[in-house]
C-alpha cells in the first residue's frame, strides 16, 4: 500500500512539474527551469532530511509526539551547532519546506522568503566541512541517495575544486557519475568558471 501510495505522489509530481514546464514554456531558459526545480526538490529533500533525524533521536527518548517542524526558532536554536558538525547544514523550523510550502498561497513575499531560507542554510555551513558553492545529489526511486558531487570556488581565480564525488558501490559504471559531472561542469562554465582541479580526498 505504501508503494503504491509513494508511486502515485511521484506521478503526481512529475505532472506538476511538466505543466509547469509547459506554462513557462519559451519564457524561460530549459537550464534555468531545471535549476530551479532541482533546488527546489533538495531543499524539500534536506528538510526532511533533518526533520527525520531530529524527531528519531527525540522518539528514542520517549518523546513521541515531538515534531521538530512546529517548534519555534528559537528553540531550535539548541541544535544548531550539533546538527551542523552532524548534517553540515542547519534549517530553522520557520524555514523547513513544509513550513514555508504551508504559508505560501498566503505569502505576497514568497520569492524573498526563499531567499532569505536558501542565504541562512548555506550562512548555517559557513567555516565547515560542508562549505561550499553547489552539491548535488542522486536520489533512486524510493528516495535513496545513491551518488553526489560538489565544487568550491578558488578564491581570487577562475577555477574551482570539483570534490565529494561519490557513486554508492553497486551502482557504478551505470552512467551516475558521469551525469553528476555533465550537470557540475556546465553550471561552472555557466558562472564564467574555466579551469576545474579535481579533489579525490575528503574535503
Amino acid at each position: 500500500m505504501a508503494d503504491n501510495r509513494k508511486e502515485q505522489e511521484r506521478e503526481e509530481l512529475h505532472k506538476a512539474i511538466w505543466s509547469i514546464a509547459n506554462d513557462l514554456r519559451g519564457s524561460v531558459d530549459g537550464w534555468d527551469f531545471k535549476q530551479y526545480v532541482l533546488g527546489i526538490m533538495f531543499y524539500r529533500y534536506i528538510s526532511e532530511n533533518i526533520t527525520n533525524y531530529i524527531n528519531a533521536g527525540e522518539h528514542e527518548t520517549g518523546n513521541n509526539d515531538f515534531d521538530y517542524a512546529k517548534l519555534s526558532d528559537s528553540e531550535a536554536e539548541q541544535a544548531r551547532e550539533d546538527m551542523v558538525m552532524t548534517k553540515g547544514f542547519f534549517i530553522l523550523p520557520s524555514q523547513l519546506f513544509c513550513n514555508v510550502r504551508k504559508n505560501a498561497k498566503n505569502n505576497e513575499n514568497l520569492n524573498e522568503t526563499l531567499e532569505k531560507a536558501f542565504k541562512a542554510i548555506e550562512n548555517s555551513a559557513v567555516g565547515n566541512d560542508s562549505e561550499g558553492d553547489m552539491f548535488w545529489l542522486a536520489i533512486d526511486e524510493n528516495d535513496r541517495v545513491i551518488g553526489s558531487v560538489g565544487y568550491s570556488s578558488v578564491e581570487s581565480s577562475d577555477e574551482v575544486w570539483l570534490h565529494r564525488l561519490f557513486v554508492k558501490y553497486n551502482l557504478k559504471r551505470k552512467g551516475i557519475g558521469g551525469a553528476l559531472l555533465q550537470m557540475a561542469e556546465s553550471n561552472i562554465k555557466s558562472k564564467g568558471k574555466t579551469a576545474i582541479r579535481i579533489h579525490l580526498g575528503e574535503q
